[in-house]
């Protein structure tokens, strides 16, 4: 009779991890829609490439508006040519933005200020394009709702230190991670780990051993590019 595997999960390292880059502070976020183009760069990539990139956007575009309506051929050369899978971060972008705007007749998310935890979260899964990563920091960071983002990076970044399995997938992983931190020190936890995730990056790639995305977390991204449900089925622009 054969027993299900128990896969690691070394929550006392992690927790010290997080208590060693305590003290990392970022106020919750007043433009929603800033945050979530910033999360969408993030996801994969470090912090210095994901603003980096923001800043391009900021500097070349009148507004953010303008950025929504740029092509992803547009968009990608904004972002530079060092940065990361540009193209299909443009794509996915452009499907969050424009279902944003047919949605809400804006570049807004102010509806969701004050509302419930529940339809915060329902209003940013059905959004078409967005990760499970973006919605879990746009939530986190300018909703207030208890979630922790998990991408790919902070999964290979705690693999290679030998905190978690390899076998464990990102879902699991963020629900670990949320049921380990629990009310504010989420936020502070995410942050933290965002800091870990990119200093282990460039050790991870002198060193040649950084793991591979599971499969869980490689079909992430493939289905993060199937059209969601859109929150006003049988709307249009």
């Amino acid at each position: 009779m054969s027993s299900k595997k128990t896969l690691k999960f070394d929550q006392r390292k992690i927790a010290a991890l997080v208590k060693k880059h305590e003290g990392v502070a970022e106020p919750l976020s007043a433009d929603p829609i800033a945050l979530l183009i910033q999360s969408a760069l993030l996801e994969d990539t470090t912090r210095n490439a994901a603003d980096s990139a923001m800043q391009r956007i900021r500097d070349r575009t009148v507004d953010l508006n303008e950025f929504r309506i740029s092509l992803p051929s547009e968009a990608q050369s904004i972002f530079g040519s060092r940065y990361p899978d540009g193209k299909r971060r443009a794509i996915a972008l452009r499907r969050m933005l424009y279902d944003i705007f047919r949605r809400n007749h804006g570049m807004s998310l102010s509806h969701l200020v004050g509302a419930s935890k529940r339809d915060v979260r329902v209003a940013l899964d059905t959004m078409d394009g967005a990760t499970p990563f973006v919605v879990a920091r746009v939530a986190l960071l300018a909703f207030e709702v208890h979630a922790m983002p998990v991408d790919t990076a902070l999964h290979v970044a705690l693999v290679n230190a030998g905190y978690i399995d390899a076998d464990m997938d990102v879902p699991t992983l963020q629900s670990h991670l949320e049921r380990l931190f629990k009310g504010d020190a989420v936020r502070e936890a995410h942050l933290s780990l965002q800091v870990f995730a990119d200093s282990a990056e460039p050790e991870s790639k002198s060193k040649g051993k950084a793991a591979k995305p599971t499969k869980s977390a490689e079909a992430k991204r493939k289905t993060s590019s199937t059209k969601r449900p859109s929150a006003t089925s049988g709307s249009k622009r």
